[in-house]
């Protein structure tokens, strides 16, 4: 009898554990993609993942990629923390979990069961080395994260690093309805388009807020190419960002234009002209700590306290209060130089 409350004990410990029904705790990309895979096929319609902190390779041959039913939410986030039980603390932390593709396989690409109203949430992880290399849609678009056919979609508080696309979102690509892109670092990203972000026009309006691009490239750009592009999206929103430092060359652009409202951006590269009421959008070195390694502002950037106070989150990608001076900061990271004498 003993052997048998062993192995019954072994079974369930070697699974990813449920903090309450449809939540998940996991510690590794086995249990990931277990979880992944419980999420799609359970009878819940509403699915949280949590992971630890630590390193998860995206499994061959083509990542984390699954099908869930067009009504399923599916929430994932990282960096949590034990207490009680072994994911009860957020830790605040985008570099704590970090989804790797090993420059060889996609991070994350999810697809619904037809045109989908269930949500997809993603928070405070890092995407970094993904590879989408074919040209299909499925298999050529968002090298670090594809959402296809999603309803409403966040991706906040992430890093995505070192991403690659064949054609379109070499960092994240992203087809739902109303979509929030919020709080994020995209750094060193390559595709033929889009290659920090690509929202095609399936879906609805676009919000992308206090975002930083910088160090972001194309694969044999021709034509009109953009950083982001939400080119084919109804009417989209972008305000707080900072994009510099990324390749200039004939048509190229950091974010599509026309029907897209921007307001409150660094923007060094910009496209014709912008909808009506866009405004305070200009052209100045953000002053990074240190553009290779440390994208946080210096004491003089100009980003410091230029941005607006509406829609933002209540934390920067540190973790730390999103609005510590009169206004908030451009960019992903919220300046804070009060400890900086060394007293606390």
């Amino acid at each position: 009898m003993r052997w048998m409350v062993y192995l019954v004990s072994l079974l369930v410990t070697s699974l990813p554990m449920p903090l309450v029904a449809a939540s998940f705790c996991v510690s590794n990309s086995a249990e990931l993609q277990a979880a992944i895979e419980a999420a799609a096929s359970n009878a819940d319609s509403s699915d949280t993942i949590r992971l630890r902190p630590g390193v998860y390779p995206s499994p061959p041959p083509n990542g984390f990629r699954e099908t869930f039913p067009h009504g399923d939410n599916i929430s994932i986030s990282g960096g949590w923390l034990p207490l009680i039980g072994q994911c009860d603390l957020p830790g605040y932390d985008a570099t704590a979990s970090v989804i790797d593709g090993e420059e060889q396989r996609a991070g994350l690409v999810f697809h619904r069961n037809g045109v989908g109203s269930g949500e997809t949430h993603l928070s405070w992880l890092t995407i970094r080395g993904g590879r989408q290399n074919l040209s299909s849609l499925f298999y050529g678009n968002g090298g670090g994260v594809a959402i296809h056919d999603s309803g409403p979609a966040s991706i906040q508080h992430m890093i995505f690093e070192n991403n690659r696309a064949t054609v379109n979102g070499g960092a994240l690509y992203l087809a739902g309805a109303q979509r929030t892109v919020r709080n994020n670092l995209f750094v060193d990203n390559w595709a033929a388009n889009g290659s920090a972000v690509f929202a095609p026009g399936a879906g609805g309006t676009v919000l992308f807020s206090n975002n930083t691009l910088t160090r972001n490239g194309f694969v044999s750009p021709s034509g009109l190419v953009f950083l982001v592009d939400f080119s084919t999206s109804p009417a989209s929103f972008a305000w707080n960002n900072i994009f510099h430092n990324n390749p200039i060359f004939s048509g190229y652009c950091d974010i599509s234009g026309d029907q897209h409202m921007l307001n409150n951006n660094i923007i060094e590269h910009p496209c014709g002209s912008y909808a009506a009421g866009s405004s305070n959008n200009v052209n100045v070195d953000p002053r990074f700590a240190h553009p290779l390694n440390d994208l946080r502002l210096r004491r003089d950037s100009p980003a410091i306290d230029a941005g607006l106070n509406s829609g933002v989150s209540a934390r920067d990608l540190d973790g730390r209060p999103r609005q510590i001076g009169p206004a908030v900061d451009r960019g992903a990271y919220e300046a804070d130089f009060l400890f900086d004498n060394g007293f606390e």
